[in-house]
């Protein structure tokens, strides 16, 4: 059994296809949830022996079990809010209809397995309209998987302007049972922090530490690698001084593997354009607790039969299906 379980934990629940399963290892039969948290995967037999007032177990019979997927750069709020004219100044909305495209579409990311969603939402003020409106569907019990919004800077903004913003917005978002949240900066960098007036290296470095002292991961979306590098150079020691928190460089031109090492080594990731919309729960600074269905990690999970996704678990609770 534990050699089983150590496979499990090693080879399959890394947020790849589960279909990967080496034939000598059977699909686990059950899967124990204690407090939101995995407790174990197992067969069944096995893993009865901990069920209790605490702890719940689904057991799979001969269906598919598959960690939540993550959708780490999606565009939700444009998409629901296109055709809608929405700024500082004035903003045109049909509730109604934004509601049921936002309905529309989280459904539809949750029929694909999504159990968590990151918008990378280029206006701020587009943000906090979609971020109210999946508030909304939260306290309806309509929320079929989890929420991470963002708030993204483009021009120099004063770093304790910018802070007492991110943190009246997470106030205010509440972070929902974990369902909502707002928690992620994402700034663009243009030119060379080194020798830029726009942002400099101690303007960034300022604005990220006190954003990350607040529980902020950090998305710097940079111009060239040149600029991704000179960046790195001053990021290290502020990377080690916040192992909880993810700081993430992203970069348009090509990085090589020994850049990448070493840049991960001082506690950041570097990705390049293409690779920013990959699944990877420690792009959105969650790697501590989604993306693996071990003990420990959040109860996310997903049942599948012939491809097709037949329930969603949020938390070790039913939220479709």
């Amino acid at each position: 059994m534990f050699r089983r379980f150590r496979y499990y934990a090693e080879h399959i629940f890394t947020g790849t296809h589960i279909d990967s399963l080496d034939p000598e290892y059977p699909h686990p039969g059950a899967i124990a949830i204690r407090d939101g948290f995995v407790a174990a995967v197992d067969s069944a037999e096995d893993i009865m022996v901990t069920k209790g007032k605490k702890t719940q177990v689904t057991e799979l019979g001969d269906l598919e079990l598959r960690p939540g997927k993550i959708l780490t750069d999606c565009r939700l709020s444009d998409e629901i809010l296109e055709g809608f004219e929405i700024s500082s100044d004035n903003v045109e909305l049909d509730y109604e209809v934004v509601s049921e495209r936002l309905k529309t579409r989280l459904e539809e990311l949750a029929a694909q397995g999504y159990t968590s969603i990151f918008n990378n939402a280029e206006d701020p003020a587009k943000e906090i309209i979609c971020r109210e409106l999946v508030t909304d569907l939260h306290n309806a019990g309509k929320l079929p998987l989890r929420y991470f919004g963002s708030y993204r800077l483009s021009s120099p903004m004063r770093a304790k302007v910018v802070t007492d913003l991110l943190d009246t917005q997470c106030k205010s978002c509440i972070t929902l049972g974990g369902r909502v949240n707002f928690d992620t900066l994402c700034i663009d960098v243009q030119d060379d922090p080194q020798k830029s007036g726009y942002m400099s290296s101690e303007y960034l470095i300022g604005l990220m530490q006190a954003a990350a002292a607040k529980g902020y991961s950090e998305r710097i979306y940079t111009a060239s690698r040149k600029t991704t590098l000179s960046l790195l150079e001053t990021m290290g020691d502020l990377a080690a001084s916040y192992p909880k928190y993810a700081f993430v460089l992203i970069c348009p031109e090509e990085i090589s593997s020994k850049e990448r090492e070493d840049a991960h080594a001082e506690g950041v990731i570097i990705l390049p354009q293409e690779q920013a919309t990959a699944g990877d729960e420690r792009i959105i600074g969650k790697g501590s607790f989604l993306g693996k269905l071990m003990p420990g990690r959040m109860g996310d999970f997903t049942i599948w039969n012939d491809g097709v996704c037949l329930e969603t678990y949020i938390s070790g609770k039913k939220v479709r299906g």
